[in-house]
C-alpha cells in the first residue's frame, strides 16, 4: 500500500501542475485521494516519508512542492502506469 499511496499523491500533484515552482494545497489533493481509498495518516505519513527521501517539500499553508517526480521522465512521458 505504501508504494500505491505513495503513486496516488504524485499523480494528484502532477494533475494538479505541481512543480518545484507552483506549490499545491494539500486540500486540493486530499479529497481526492480520500475518495480513493486512502486515509488521512496513510496520507501524512506517505508524505513525510516523501518529504525524507527529497521527492516533495512540505511548506507552510498546508502546501507541497513536487520536488521530482519517479513517474515522469525527462521528456514527460509517464513512466509508471501503476
Amino acid at each position: 500500500m505504501a508504494e500505491e499511496i505513495r503513486v496516488a499523491i504524485q499523480r494528484e500533484l502532477i494533475a494538479a501542475g505541481g512543480t518545484p515552482d507552483n506549490p499545491i494545497n494539500l486540500l486540493e489533493i486530499g479529497v481526492t485521494l480520500v475518495q480513493q481509498g486512502f486515509n488521512q495518516v496513510d496520507i501524512a505519513v506517505a508524505l513525510y516519508g516523501m518529504e525524507a527521501n527529497g521527492i516533495v517539500h512540505l511548506i507552510s499553508g498546508d502546501r507541497v512542492v513536487l520536488l521530482k517526480s519517479l513517474l515522469i521522465d525527462n521528456s514527460g512521458a509517464n513512466v509508471k502506469n501503476a
